[in-house]
């Protein structure tokens, strides 16, 4: 459960276009980092932008599991007004 401070952001709907560009726009961003430690021969920025890369898909999932269906979102929901009463 939640506690009263915390915030909590829930997806109710994402389309595969939505899903698709920000997958992009995440490997866009991790080429980003490591092209310029290529095209200038540094090594180690070469590194930073994997490891920057790894920690992205790492985070996004973890971010995965805490997706919810419509309905799981609604009982979510329901719960939390309840818990308000």
């Amino acid at each position: 459960m939640t506690e009263k401070n915390q915030t909590k952001v829930i997806v109710v709907r994402e389309t595969v276009k939505e899903s698709v560009i920000s997958d992009t726009y995440t490997f866009l961003m991790a080429i980003a980092v490591m092209i310029p430690g290529y095209l200038l021969g540094i090594e180690a920025l070469q590194w930073l932008g994997a490891i920057m890369f790894m920690i992205t898909m790492l985070a996004m999932g973890v971010n995965s599991k805490t997706k919810m269906t419509i309905s799981e979102a609604r009982e979510f929901l329901d719960k939390l007004e309840q818990d308000e009463k």
